[in-house]
């Protein structure tokens, strides 16, 4: 079992239960009697959910199996109980999300511990966020780029999938290429050791990278590290086991900021429903180099983080989500309506709206 230790332990008890199973059948069979024990057997199959397993229909066969089984052994019982109950914690991933105290990793920390997953986050303050869900999640304090590799393996732990949110942007092409590049390179080296099944990571659109000649030379250490790391990332875990979500420009939030840029989600939504159809795509699709990303639409940093979460839970098959519409497909984002609802707000003296889209 990739899972290690809990797989190895549902195959002993499972191997434990057949075993002991077969014997009692076997002595049941030698004394002519043979009485089922059905309520021993739900209770057990309710511990993991209306299956019996939470992998399903396998699940639901072995289940079904066990009901036909002729023992009413306590023993017996208190085995598949206890499978039932490993198995059950067995589906839930642990993920480690480096960044997960900011803009995007925040919200992808709450959308995996919504999900029943274990969930550590780990960045330069590993200060706690407000909100309920933040109670189930494990933060913990590391820079990342300073320090032994003794402490950052500590830190990262030894997951079964990692995110990385971690990035930076600003005016200083050292500081570009630390927080983006060394940060995110010195983590996939500590856990390239791991056998993580999945490594997600937050890149940039490759239409904004390919439009760096358009602008200022420090930007070039911005792009040369996301470059750098998407690199580490697929060496620790190979292409194949490598996901990466790369937006160009992501809104959210109740409020506007320069360092980081933020723009706010009800703007951010008017703005890519303005440029989500029409002339405006036509425009993106033949004006070169920056002229056509500027009219590419922006993206929701809830739609980002959603996106992140089902690549890192093997629910999305696509190891390159590249730009808007890719995002959004993946997420099942509902379209915007940002404008529509601004313009909506402009109503006539009889309530009625007075522009239509």
């Amino acid at each position: 079992d990739p899972r290690g230790r809990r797989g190895g332990v549902i195959s002993a008890l499972s191997s434990e239960l057949f075993l002991s199973t077969a014997r009692a059948r076997r002595s049941s069979s030698a004394r002519g009697a043979t009485r089922p024990c059905p309520r021993t057997i739900h209770a057990a199959a309710a511990a993991s959910g209306p299956t019996g397993d939470p992998r399903g229909r396998r699940g639901a066969a072995a289940t079904r199996r066990l009901h036909g089984m002729s023992t009413s052994s306590p023993r017996i019982a208190s085995m598949f109980y206890r499978l039932c109950v490993v198995a059950a914690s067995a589906s839930a991933l642990r993920v480690t999300v480096l960044g997960g105290t900011g803009y995007v990793g925040s919200r992808v920390c709450e959308k995996l511990v919504s999900k029943g997953h274990d969930v550590t986050s780990v960045s330069k303050s590993g200060s706690k966020p407000d909100g309920a869900w933040a109670d189930k999640v494990t933060f913990v304090a590391n820079d990342l780029t300073r320090g032994p590799r003794e402490g950052l393996e500590a830190a990262v732990g030894a997951p079964d999938v990692c995110v990385s949110c971690v990035g930076t942007v600003g005016f200083d092409g050292r500081g570009l290429e630390v927080g983006n590049g060394v940060a995110n390179v010195r983590a996939a080296e500590a856990l390239a050791k791991m056998a993580l099944q999945r490594y997600v990571y937050v890149s940039v659109a490759s239409e904004v990278a390919a439009a760096k000649g358009w602008l200022p030379d420090y930007l070039g250490f911005y792009f040369a590290a996301k470059g750098d790391a998407e690199k580490a990332v697929a060496d620790a875990v190979g292409e194949a086991n490598a996901y990466f979500v790369k937006p160009s420009f992501i809104y959210g939030g109740d409020s506007f900021g320069l360092f980081p840029p933020r723009v706010a989600s009800g703007y951010g939504s008017a703005i890519e429903e303005l440029l989500s159809g029409g002339v405006f795509t036509t425009l993106a699709d033949v004006l070169p180099g920056l002229l056509g990303v500027a009219f590419r639409p922006p993206v929701s940093v809830d739609a980002v983080a959603e996106a992140v979460v089902r690549q890192a839970l093997g629910e999305c098959s696509e190891n390159a989500l590249d730009g808007t519409v890719a995002i959004n497909a993946a997420a099942d984002a509902p379209a915007a309506t940002g404008l529509t609802d601004f313009i909506g707000t402009f109503k006539d003296s009889s309530g009625e709206p007075m522009f239509s889209k």
